[in-house]
C-alpha cells in the first residue's frame, strides 16, 4: 500500500465518521492505522533516525490526534531530538574552542621563535662590538 493510498483511506474513513460518527468500523479502522504506525516507528528504533520517526508518529496522530500511545511517543522523540542536538552543538562548540586553542598556541610558538631569532641577531651585533 502506498501512501497515497493508504492517505486516502484514512481520508474516506474520515469522512464517513463525519457523515456517521457511530459508526464503529470506520472508528476501529483509523484506531488500527494509529496502532500499525506505532508499531512501524517502534521497529524503527533500530535505524536511529529520529526525525523519520516522528514523521511517523505524526502521521498517526494526524489520523487520531487523541491517540495517548503516540502522543507519549511523539513527546519522547521530540525529546530524544533536544537532546542531541544539544550534544551535538556542545561537541560543536567544544571542537571551535580546542581549534581556536590549537590555532593560538601555533601563532604564539611562530611569535615566540621570531622573537627568539630576532633576540639571536641583537647578541650576535653586540658580540661583534
Amino acid at each position: 500500500m502506498t501512501q497515497t493510498r493508504g492517505n486516502t483511506a484514512c481520508e474516506t474513513l474520515t469522512k464517513v465518521l463525519r457523515f456517521d460518527p457511530s459508526n464503529r468500523r470506520a472508528r476501529d479502522s483509523l484506531k488500527d492505522v494509529a496502532v500499525r504506525l506505532e508499531a512501524m516507528t517502534q521497529a524503527k528504533q533500530q535505524e536511529d533516525d529520529l526525525h523519520k520517526r516522528l514523521s511517523i508518529v505524526e502521521a498517526g496522530l494526524q489520523i487520531v490526534p487523541d491517540h495517548a500511545s503516540l502522543q507519549s511517543l511523539r513527546d519522547d522523540l521530540y525529546r530524544q531530538i533536544d537532546e542531541r542536538t544539544k550534544t551535538t552543538h556542545g561537541s560543536e562548540q567544544k571542537n571551535q574552542s580546542n581549534h581556536m586553542e590549537v590555532r593560538f598556541n601555533k601563532e604564539y610558538e611562530q611569535q615566540r621563535q621570531v622573537d627568539n631569532k630576532k633576540k639571536q641577531r641583537r647578541i650576535k651585533s653586540f658580540a661583534t662590538f
